[in-house]
């Protein structure tokens, strides 16, 4: 949450000029929100806060992106919860930005560095260049955290390029699965991550 959503939340509103919202922390009036056809509208979708958000700019409407931060903190997550979480997630992004969904990959220099790691039998720089690079992720990791006031012990960011790999292996999935488990229910995600029942013949709408 305090680096990679935060960082990508962030970097996409200032650098890309996308609106990328976080239901959880949403706010809007009521008939703002009405202009849109309410919840009703979203109802078969899995990305409905960043569709509403994308649909609330297109219709001319500012989306700000609040310097307030919101406490979101899992305590009780098992560790197959939180994967299938963020095995969901990267199969939203990939619905969602298509093609443009490659450059996720750009964003993990872990990931990157280790896919080079094998060169290092030959040249030890590539070695060198890859404990760099984890140790500069988790000082950058460290930094985002500090500056949105994260209580999490500093020993914990040790293990930033596990998740980074772990977040590589997430993104992958998506280019050969587009099924979500929701709330108990199979289903396929269509086009603007639209659910449909796994094994229906809807159009990928």
């Amino acid at each position: 949450m305090n680096t990679f959503v935060a960082g990508n939340v962030t970097f996409l509103h200032a650098i890309v000029g996308r609106q990328c919202v976080v239901g959880k922390s949403m706010m809007m009036r009521r008939e703002t929100l009405e202009l849109l056809g309410g919840f009703e509208s979203y109802k078969d979708v899995l990305a409905e806060d960043y569709l509403i958000g994308r649909d609330l700019s297109r219709q001319g409407r500012k989306v700000a992106l609040s310097n307030h931060v919101v406490d979101n903190v899992n305590t009780h997550f098992s560790m197959s919860q939180f994967i299938n979480r963020q095995v969901r997630w990267s199969k939203l992004r990939y619905r969602l930005a298509g093609p443009a969904y490659g450059f996720e990959f750009l964003s993990n220099p872990v990931l990157l560095a280790t896919l080079m790691l094998p060169a290092s039998a030959t040249n030890h720089l590539f070695a060198v260049l890859w404990a760099a690079t984890c140790m500069l992720k988790v000082c950058a990791d460290i930094h985002k955290g500090y500056i949105m006031g994260s209580r999490m012990r500093y020993y914990r960011y040790l293990l930033s390029p596990v998740k980074d790999l772990m977040a590589g292996w997430f993104n992958v999935v998506p280019f050969f699965d587009r099924s979500v488990t929701w709330r108990g229910n199979r289903m396929r995600i269509g086009r603007d991550t639209r659910l449909d029942p796994e094994g229906s013949q809807s159009p990928d709408r």
